[in-house]
């Protein structure tokens, strides 16, 4: 059995692996960019990161990917 620790290390490390693989995609990059200038030209404040944002929730709401909460953390 391994230990609770070691079990949410490895639940982690395994959400950053699969985020980080999206965050590198050549589709990911490309929609972000998209929203950015779409956010750009409205006059949204902060365009990156909320391009960034929504551009993540996409990618993981379309591949009904479910990350464990990490409630008490």
């Amino acid at each position: 059995m391994i230990p609770e620790k070691d079990k949410k290390h490895q639940q982690t490390l395994e959400k950053v692996k699969y985020i980080s693989t999206i965050c590198y995609s050549e589709e990911f990059k490309n929609l972000q960019l998209e929203l950015e200038q779409i956010y750009s030209g409205c006059g949204l404040k902060q365009p990156f990161l909320r391009a960034f944002q929504d551009t993540l929730y996409a990618f993981i709401a379309q591949q009904e990917v479910d990350l464990p909460s990490q409630k008490n953390a």
